[in-house]
């Protein structure tokens, strides 16, 4: 039986692989590691004073870095997750952790986790401080002269929205010069192997009663043979 701190550093090797959308076969890797370990040990990852817990024990930071990053870009207080929690969760939450903010998009995805097998709690948000009086004209202060955007910069954007097609602009994010997707994009990439994850995890569970592995893990196990 693995303890805690080995079970909480496989996840957080898992949410790293899964922040680059081309390496499907470490993905796979990790992500069956993770699923076995899950098997026997529940588990409960508190981020704290820019370290992670595991059941309450601080963590190797060397090993966490990554993980102590996403948990303060998505503003993750604590994940708990319970024995043999269900693979396709448990892979929508490696997904979203690995994923960037999205303007609040991920933050939602995240929000969906608020019961057992797999719990998610998300910080308060900060508070913003109030606005400022507002001064006028009238008090000697002059009001702001509203700015309007060169003609040069419209011309620009203009001939940027000609150039790429509807399609490759709905596609991806593409970077300022307009010369290709910005990397780390890879929402594409990302879901293809999401797909072929949860096929593989859904043979798992679903396994025939001869005992022959389904297709597509059977070539797999052949192929590590």
């Amino acid at each position: 039986m693995a303890n805690p701190e080995t079970i909480a550093a496989r996840f957080a090797r898992c949410v790293d692989v899964f922040r680059d959308p081309v390496a499907t076969e470490a993905q796979e890797a990790e992500f069956r590691a993770l699923v076995e370990l899950l098997d026997d040990v529940p588990l409960t990852l508190t981020g704290r004073a820019g370290r992670i817990e595991v059941n309450g024990v601080p963590c190797d930071a060397g090993e966490m870095i990554g993980l102590v990053r996403q948990f303060q870009v998505h503003r993750v207080s604590a994940i708990a997750l319970s024995r043999r929690p269900p693979p396709e969760r448990l892979l929508e939450l490696i997904e979203a952790l690995a994923d960037q903010p999205r303007g609040g998009e991920t933050a939602g995805r995240l929000r969906e986790f608020g019961t057992d097998p797999i719990r998610v709690t998300l910080a308060a948000p900060e508070a913003t401080a109030p606005a400022g009086p507002t001064v006028s004209a009238r008090h000697g202060f002059a009001a702001p002269e509203p700015v309007l955007p060169s003609p040069d910069a419209a011309a620009q954007v203009v001939s940027v929205s000609a150039v790429i097609p509807q399609s490759m602009r709905t596609a991806g994010s593409f970077s300022a010069s307009g010369t290709g997707p910005i990397a780390g994009g890879g929402d594409h990439a990302r879901s293809t192997s999401s797909i072929r994850l949860r096929s593989l995890m859904i043979g798992r569970k679903c396994a025939p009663p001869s005992g022959r592995l389904p297709a597509a893990q059977a070539s797999i196990t052949s192929a590590r043979a």
